[in-house]
């Protein structure tokens, strides 16, 4: 199901530039944290997609399994503070 969403989301797009906000502009529309849901951080892509729930790492795993499906290579990347934790992902 990601490839077949992937590939509809970005048909008629050309450049690298396109896919790409098409993609995050999908995952920033469509799937957002919400207070108390718990979201596992082992949460598949496919069932973030379909829940439409997930926090950063969530949003970030969706977009990079997306971007994967049109070609494009991505990685998700932890923020860490000085101390070492790490509180955001992108």
């Amino acid at each position: 199901m990601c490839y077949y969403l992937a590939r509809s989301l970005t048909q008629n797009l050309n450049s690298f530039e396109e896919k790409v906000n098409v993609l995050k502009n999908f995952v920033h529309k469509d799937i957002h944290p919400i207070e108390g849901y718990d979201t596992k951080t082992d949460n598949t892509s496919m069932r973030t997609l379909i829940s439409g729930i997930g926090w950063c790492d969530q949003q970030a795993r969706a977009f990079v399994q997306l971007a994967s499906h049109i070609g494009i290579t991505a990685r998700l990347v932890y923020l860490y503070t000085d101390s070492g934790v790490s509180t955001h992902s992108i």
